[in-house]
């Protein structure tokens, strides 16, 4: 059980994910595989459907736009749940 009184562990996670994440899973930093029993790495167990691939808006450098939530709970649902 992970105790949140010192940091938001939602946002420390985010965190991890986000600057450790490769195409294939997430690599572990040094400093927490000894609390990983010695991982190194991550790998991701399922793939995106295929459908929310053409869901995605079309992005483009001058006009940045946002994913919608209710996309963005479909992704997350598909890929941790």
């Amino acid at each position: 059980m992970l105790n949140g009184t010192l940091c938001a562990t939602e946002r420390a996670l985010c965190c991890l994910v986000e600057n450790y994440q490769t195409p294939y899973g997430v690599v572990i930093p040094k400093v927490l595989r000894p609390y990983m029993q010695g991982r190194d790495f991550l790998p991701w167990v399922k793939d995106l459907p295929k459908g929310l691939q053409k869901k995605r808006p079309e992005v483009h450098a001058n006009n940045r736009q946002r994913l919608p939530s209710s996309l963005c709970a479909e992704v997350y649902s598909s890929v941790f749940v």
